[in-house]
């Protein structure tokens, strides 16, 4: 079988089947400040949100399963200096009883865990219990995704020049020999290939180093890349030297669709690691903080 169209079916995407977990954000202040909204699965995976100061409701989408969910709050001039913690926990089920609430009968608990399925969103996830053991507040962080997945820094014990019987049609041969001299580098030893295709339009493919093989995607939601995002730094393929993950951004509907990827060494490709979808607005203020 042809490799590019091995990797095509390797790489066949399942349709996105996007969960909702929202609900109502307190604090303890007069002031709602704005706020990190963070889903975390069984897995340590984590999703965020941004909220704007004095935004009383929250809303992330996701895929379907097991998470609990916390908000770390921004610019609150907190005199400890660390960014207070708050959560969806045992209290807030109990503060939906307002009479129990009011007879004092809601305290801190441990963590609720919400299950979430496309057809069965959970709105009542309200996070509101700021009064959280330091032992407990100190486990919230929003996961560093790319942190996750480390690259292997040491250089290969050999370097091969690129294999352009293994690049896609259409290939520029001469953005790719710079790429490989040049770089940028993506978990480590693969270079990143880029050339335009028309206005906001850019193909790209990868190269191993190692091997000279290039890896390119042959799937409408991934290439071309489409530089469309009404906003300063939002990159439509994010990566790092430093991390085998690389996430393809891609403008639909209103939404801004995220395809998540982790490099396989020994395979020498792209294995398929997760999807994602979050707002146009969210997207842009992710962007902005990299």
């Amino acid at each position: 079988m042809h490799l590019l169209a091995a990797a095509a079916l390797l790489l066949a995407a399942v349709p996105l089947r996007a969960a909702t977990i929202g609900g109502r954000l307190g604090y303890p202040s007069e002031e709602l400040p704005g706020m990190t909204v963070v889903a975390r699965n069984a897995a340590g995976a984590t999703f965020v949100v941004e909220t704007r100061p004095k935004q009383a409701r929250y809303r992330l989408e996701l895929p379907e399963g097991r998470y609990v969910v916390f908000a770390i709050a921004r610019d609150t001039g907190d005199p400890s200096g660390k960014a207070p913690r708050g959560a969806h926990t045992a209290y807030s089920v109990c503060a939906r009883d307002k009479a129990r609430l009011k007879a004092g009968r809601c305290t801190t608990g441990p963590l609720e865990e919400v299950m979430v399925t496309p057809s069965r969103g959970r709105e009542d996830v309200d996070i509101d219990d700021w009064t959280l053991p330091d032992a407990l507040a100190a486990t919230l962080v929003e996961q560093d995704l790319f942190a996750k997945y480390p690259a292997d820094l040491n250089p290969p014990p050999e370097t091969r020049s690129p294999d352009f019987a293994t690049a896609p049609a259409g290939a520029d041969p001469q953005r790719i020999l710079r790429a490989v001299t040049r770089g940028p580098f993506y978990a480590g030893r693969v270079a990143v290939a880029r050339w335009p295709c028309g206005e906001a339009c850019e193909n790209w493919a990868l190269v191993d180093i190692a091997t000279g093989r290039i890896v390119s995607l042959d799937d409408a939601a991934l290439q071309p890349l489409r530089g469309e995002f009404p906003c300063k730094k939002a990159e439509a393929l994010e990566f790092s030297e430093a991390s085998r993950l690389l996430r393809v951004h891609r403008l639909e509907g209103g939404r801004v669709l995220t395809r998540d990827f982790v490099w396989s060494y020994e395979a020498t490709r792209l294995d398929a690691a997760g999807e994602s979808a979050q707002s146009v607005e969210e997207f842009c203020q992710a962007a902005a903080r990299r």
